[in-house]
């Protein structure tokens, strides 16, 4: 079947009456023009056709997630460039070192280290009651 309005003559998308139709006011117009009687309503039920759903669902890609993917995976390849010229620039010296740093041994692990701590902790009301005080009394050494 030719997809094309039988009224206007452009490309039509919305099926209706045997024929394709560009939008619902050459709808209506053919309505009028052949005296018929709405069998759906495809002026008030036009949001749940399926091309418009389609295009909706585009509208929302292009506008939100492509823009929001691109803000995270420009803000990630930002962290990575700058951690290797801050990584470079200590190398060489050219920036002032932290004087604050704890040695470690080389045969540090942080997975094994975070499992013995695991064990070793003993979870309880009363531990999780005194963790959250100390973090409320000693909130100042965080920010400063």
């Amino acid at each position: 079947m030719v997809k094309t309005d039988p009224i206007c003559g452009k490309r039509g998308i919305i099926e209706a009456y045997g024929h394709y139709f560009c939008g619902k006011e050459c709808i209506s117009i053919y309505e009028e023009k052949y005296n018929i009687k709405r069998e759906r309503g495809y002026i008030t039920g036009a949001k749940s056709e399926k091309w418009y759903r389609e295009k909706t669902f585009l509208v929302i890609l292009g506008l939100i997630v492509i823009k929001a993917l691109f803000v995270i995976i420009s803000a990630i390849i930002i962290a990575i460039v700058t951690g290797l010229i801050y990584q470079f620039l200590d190398k060489k010296g050219l920036i002032e070192s932290n004087e604050n740093v704890v040695e470690i041994n080389d045969d540090f692990l942080i997975l094994k280290d975070i499992k013995k701590r695991w064990k070793e902790h003993r979870f309880s009301l009363v531990n999780v009651k005194n963790g959250v005080i100390d973090i409320i009394r000693n909130h100042e050494l965080i920010y400063k």
